[in-house]
């Protein structure tokens, strides 16, 4: 019964994995939209999304959800962009 346990919990480590880091990608998203909402979103914040999501861009082999990583990096590397542009970065 334990070997039948232990071998599920090794099935399931790429799935739990995978679900710690969609919610870390759903936390820093957040925290971008916050910022933005509140007008005071930090370079450091977008930065750490642009460097989470080049992490996750390796561990993703869906073209879909590849797809959508590569509009939330272009639109936070935008965002960024424009702070350099206004003197804030």
């Amino acid at each position: 019964m334990l070997a039948l346990q232990q071998s599920g919990d090794a099935l399931d480590s790429p799935k739990k994995a995978a679900m710690l880091r969609a919610k870390s990608m759903l936390e820093q998203l957040e925290a971008v939209r916050d910022g933005l909402l509140s007008g005071q979103l930090s370079p450091a914040r977008l930065q750490q999304l642009v460097g989470l999501l080049d992490q996750q861009r390796e561990m993703i082999d869906d073209p879909e959800l590849s797809s959508v990583l590569d509009e939330i990096d272009l639109r936070a590397r935008v965002e960024l962009a424009k702070l350099e542009v206004s003197g804030l970065i």
